[in-house]
């Protein structure tokens, strides 16, 4: 190997050394860089999730001081409500005293009445309608989320059709007794409705 075959190996092993550090040091900048944003980007987040879990802290503590309030609200709310419901049902119950001294009438008058089968029918269809028909309207109002005819119990229809059946069929025609006792029936179904209210 002669002098100039030499330098030119040598000059190759340099070239290509000094290639080698170049790169190393670029590649060393380039994972400095990207540790550098990465740290970055990861503060970004971190204040992020910091602010936002004090944005939510704050939004609890309104929240629970609006529901402190609400809560006073509804308390002072809850009588009024149930005073007015007790006045609509008072209404419906009332007029439906005067709606079965109707039809008690009108079935002595009307009802061949020792068909004694076909007249519970026609006082059972009756009153039914008449229960419907104030539940209807009853299902307007709410009262802790649930419609007022869900406080309504059917077995009030029977309460009154043996008031009714009584009355059709007593030997004596008295409307005073027949109100009486049309109303006291009436008086125990707005008890009931009242205490289904409160369960």
């Amino acid at each position: 190997m002669n002098a100039q075959q030499t330098i030119d190996v040598a000059r190759g092993i340099s070239d290509v050394g000094m290639m080698a550090v170049t790169s190393a040091f670029f590649l060393v900048l380039a994972a400095f860089m990207m540790i550098q944003i990465f740290k970055w980007f990861k503060s970004i987040i971190g204040d992020m999730i910091t602010e936002n879990g004090k944005t939510i802290d704050a939004l609890l503590e309104e929240t629970r001081a609006q529901n402190t309030m609400l809560e006073d609200v509804v308390e002072a709310l809850k009588p009024e409500t149930v005073l007015r419901i007790k006045n609509i049902s008072k209404t419906e119950f009332d007029l439906s005293v005067h709606e079965v001294c109707a039809i008690i009438k009108t079935v002595k008058e009307q009802n061949h009445i020792a068909d004694r089968a076909a007249t519970e029918t026609k006082v059972a269809t009756l009153l039914v309608n008449l229960h419907e028909d104030r539940n209807s309207r009853l299902d307007y109002f709410k009262y802790k989320g649930k419609p007022l005819s869900q406080y309504v119990r059917h077995d009030w229809i029977d309460w009154v059709k043996d008031v009714v059946l009584k009355e059709v069929y007593a030997q004596t025609s008295s409307q005073e007794r027949t109100r009486s006792n049309v109303d006291a029936v009436y008086r125990r179904i707005k008890l009931d409705f009242y205490h289904n209210l409160d369960k």
